[in-house]
């Protein structure tokens, strides 16, 4: 007899304090530390946006322009919310105005 499946945990949460850290870095200009995001949250952010488009380059676009927009504002940042909440606004609003954003059905991402 087996015994019923147990329900799948969800994905661990990315320690906040450490993001913290380097939008910091980032607010002093540490390129290093921009990259660093940005290898954490492109796969994220690309799951997250192919709700709005199938087309890959609109969504790299929109990608790479949040981070253009995280290097610009991150002193700016208040800290009133996660750093992940945050980004993931940015990246939104700026698929939102990409011109390429057809609304279609989510395109699974293949590495």
């Amino acid at each position: 007899m087996s015994s019923p499946a147990l329900p799948k945990a969800p994905p661990p949460v990315r320690d906040d304090r450490l993001d913290r850290e380097l939008l910091r870095l980032v607010a002093a200009q540490d390129s290093r530390a921009l990259q660093h995001l940005y290898m954490e949250y492109h796969r994220r952010l690309l799951q997250f946006l192919s709700r709005l488009s199938s087309q890959r380059d609109a969504l790299e676009e929109a990608i790479n322009d949040t981070f253009w927009i995280v290097w610009r504002k991150a002193p700016e940042f208040r800290g009133d919310s996660r750093v992940s909440t945050w980004i993931m606004g940015i990246a939104w609003r700026c698929a939102l105005t990409l011109e390429a954003i057809d609304v279609a059905a989510p395109v699974p991402i293949v590495d």
